[in-house]
């Protein structure tokens, strides 16, 4: 997975820089910054979310070579707050 990032000349120093950086995926070609986006590992949320009509961002693969899937922040909050009252099907 190679992750293409938009400045690369600029300072990634601080937690806050990296959460603004410009990252474009290979896989969708969208480009999102890590504040924008959640990060999802469990394959059944994700499917409930794509069922719903999310819109993938991204597809990276984390530590112990789990896939993490990538989602607007904003787009899915009402998927997550049904998620959690389990009325998400």
């Amino acid at each position: 997975m190679r992750v293409h990032i938009e400045n690369p000349g600029e300072s990634l120093q601080t937690p806050d820089v990296l959460t603004e950086v410009a990252i474009t995926s290979s896989l969708t070609g969208i480009s999102y910054t890590i504040s924008q986006c959640v990060r999802i590992l469990n394959p059944v949320q994700v499917s409930a979310y794509i069922r719903h009509g999310a819109r993938l961002m991204d597809l990276v693969i984390g530590d112990e070579n789990k896939l993490v899937f990538i989602f607007d922040k904003k787009s899915t909050a009402y998927l997550y707050e049904l998620w959690l009252i389990h009325e998400l099907n």
